[in-house]
């Protein structure tokens, strides 16, 4: 009797603890990111189940993940409801890094993470591209725009101004690269020209290096497409490219074979950053600081 009777007791103690868990990690954070006076229009969500694997406690988990960026040519952040306390990093490129930092997660247990982002129709335009102009005339890991093979390309295109030069490029690539099926790993500019072949992100990559190597500023962005509101899920993830044109990023999607078009529904998350220092770098969409933690975007 005595026994059952501790055996209550401590599953009454535990349920006690776990409730007041997910009660003081529930707090609600929000920021006002602009205050432009424009409706609002759409509501897009991140949902991460952050899944301890393990019968132990796992203490002092941290998380971070990109938020959506905070101004695009279309669209601007109004303001971001989140269901945890953040912290938020902003890098030279218009990143927002999210850092979340978790107590603990009972055993088995789980934490779900929303981040719900109100976006605006953008009418302000940003000088933030004008100060990284050289960076976006570089190669680097993925862009190799110095490659001999991706200059003798972007040769084709030197003499034309720089938006139709910027569409010579996106129709060289639309008509002599074929699409493929997903591919985990990252081929890069380089390979996809030997290749001619790749999914979303090698189209993207490769545009961006001949761009560059033709002249023209360009990046790569990561993000999804939504017309309208949605909850981001992880299967529609894609990649683009934005260029400078007349002193405004601008979308170049050579894989949908979109250019300077339905820019409003591209929702950017991350401009690709392969340099080093940083808590997510290149392609990394998200990280937790413990192996026993398993991260699953809805």
């Amino acid at each position: 009797m005595n026994r059952r009777r501790g055996v209550g007791l401590g599953l009454t103690l535990f349920i006690a603890i776990l409730v007041g868990y997910l009660i003081s990690t529930g707090l609600k954070k929000s920021e006002v990111v602009s205050h432009q006076n424009k409706a609002i229009s759409k509501t897009v969500v991140q949902r991460y189940e952050l899944k301890n694997k393990t019968g132990r406690l796992q203490r002092d988990v941290t998380f971070w993940v990109y938020g959506p960026v905070e101004q695009t040519v279309a669209n601007r952040i109004a303001d971001v409801e989140v269901s945890h306390e953040y912290q938020v990093h902003r890098d030279d490129q218009g990143n927002r890094v999210m850092t979340f930092q978790l107590p603990q997660i009972p055993p088995y247990g789980s934490v779900i993470i929303d981040i719900n982002s109100r976006l605006k129709a953008n009418t302000e335009q940003s000088d933030e591209a004008m100060t990284l102009l050289q960076r976006y005339l570089q190669a680097e890991p993925l862009i190799e725009s110095d490659d001999p093979r991706l200059v003798k390309v972007a040769r084709l295109f030197r003499q034309q101004e720089s938006e139709a030069r910027a569409k010579a490029v996106y129709q060289w690539v639309v008509e002599n690269i074929k699409r493929s099926d997903y591919q985990s790993r990252a081929l890069g500019a380089k390979k996809t020209l030997q290749t001619r072949q790749g999914d979303c992100t090698e189209f993207a990559h490769l545009y961006t290096a001949l761009a560059r190597a033709a002249g023209i500023p360009a990046r790569v962005v990561s993000g999804y497409r939504y017309q309208g509101s949605a909850l981001m899920r992880s299967d529609d993830r894609h990649d683009w490219a934005e260029v400078l044109l007349n002193k405004q990023c601008r979308v170049v999607d050579t894989h949908a074979r979109k250019f300077l078009a339905d820019e409003d529904s591209y929702i950017a998350i991350m401009r690709l950053d392969t340099q080093g220092g940083r808590p997510l770098v290149g392609h990394q969409r998200y990280k937790v600081n413990n192996k026993a933690i398993r991260v699953q975007q809805f």
